[in-house]
C-alpha cells in the first residue's frame, strides 16, 4: 500500500489538473462538457475495518474528491466487519475516489477486499453526512467519559476504604506500643 503522503500528493494534483481545466475553458470561452452522475455501494471487508477511523478517513477523502453526496455506515458482511459506502458524483471524481480508497486506509485497517458496484437508490449530502457524523463522534466520547468519571469514583470509594483500614491498622499498633 502507498503511504498517506503518496495519496495526498494525488490529491493535489488533481486539484492543480482540475483548476488547470477551469482555467482553460474560462480563457478559451469554451463552454463545460456534460458531467454524468453515477451511484455506486462500495463494501470495504476485513478483519479489522470499525473503531480504526475508516468513516473519519473516508469522509476526508470525499472531500478532497469533491463528492457531492456521501454516507457510510459499518455493518457485517459474512461475518466479517464492513464499511458500506454510498457515493453520488461525477464520474471523474468518483474514479479518483475509487481509486484512492482501493489503495490507502488508516494505519491500523486490516483490509482483505474492496468492492464496488451500481447503486440505485439515494444518498444523503457530504454535509449531511459530515453533520450526523461529527454528532455521533461527540456522543461516544461523552460516553467514555461517563464510563470514565464511573470508574474514578469507584477507584476514590476503594481507596478511601483502603487507607481507612490502614490508619485503623497503625492506630492499633499504636496503641499496642
Amino acid at each position: 500500500m502507498p503511504a498517506i503522503t503518496d495519496t495526498l500528493n494525488r490529491i493535489n494534483q488533481v486539484r492543480a489538473v482540475r483548476v488547470q481545466d477551469t482555467e482553460d475553458r474560462n480563457h478559451t470561452g469554451k463552454g463545460f462538457k456534460r458531467v454524468y452522475k453515477m451511484n455506486t455501494k462500495i463494501l470495504i471487508k476485513g478483519e479489522k475495518v470499525h473503531d480504526v477511523g475508516c468513516t473519519l478517513f473516508l469522509m476526508s477523502f470525499a472531500d478532497d474528491f469533491e463528492i457531492e453526496k456521501f454516507d457510510a455506515k459499518n455493518i457485517k458482511e459474512d461475518e466479517k466487519q464492513a464499511v458500506m459506502i454510498l457515493v453520488e458524483s461525477s464520474e471523474d471524481n468518483a474514479a479518483e475516489f475509487f481509486n484512492c480508497i482501493g489503495e490507502d486506509f488508516p494505519p491500523h485497517a486490516k483490509v482483505d477486499s474492496v468492492d464496488k458496484e451500481d447503486y440505485d437508490g439515494g444518498v444523503k449530502s457530504l454535509e449531511s453526512f459530515r453533520s450526523g457524523f461529527m454528532a455521533a463522534q461527540q456522543q461516544k466520547f461523552v460516553n467514555v467519559g461517563a464510563g470514565l468519571l464511573d470508574e474514578v469514583k469507584e477507584f476514590r470509594n476503594e481507596s478511601g476504604e483502603k487507607q481507612d483500614q490502614t490508619t485503623g491498622t497503625l492506630h492499633d499498633i499504636n496503641l499496642k506500643i
